[in-house]
């Protein structure tokens, strides 16, 4: 599993929206431009210079990516911009197992009844 998707959130840090060539979705309040990268290349420290999302060699107001997730979307990773911390859902199995790892600081959390 070394393909990823991801949702970047399409404001700068300056607040201001830049145009990318990728196709973008939204959410309430958000609006996300798509991508995907392997997880070799989202590791490298040159990788937000080399994604087309904006970064250039001095600048630091490139965005990265809020959400991640597998090809075959069994889990998700997100950033909430706004929030303290970081929230991943998946099966019941990686949460615990995520929870299991030393010095991971989390909480399993009940899937949200919406009406």
């Amino acid at each position: 599993m070394d393909e990823f998707e991801y949702g970047a959130f399409e404001r700068s840090m300056r607040g201001q929206f830049q145009e990318f060539n990728h196709p973008r979705f939204e959410l309430p309040d958000r609006r996300y431009v798509l991508g995907s990268t392997s997880l070799h290349d989202l590791a490298q420290p040159d990788w937000p210079y080399r994604s087309g999302l904006g970064w250039a060699l001095g600048d630091l107001d490139g965005i990265m990516p809020q959400l991640i997730w597998p090809a075959d979307q069994t889990w998700c990773l997100s950033i909430e911009v706004d929030a303290p911390y970081t929230v991943i859902a998946g099966p019941r199995e990686l949460i615990r197992d995520l929870l299991a790892i030393p010095g991971v600081e989390g909480h399993a959390i009940r899937e949200p009844r919406y009406k």
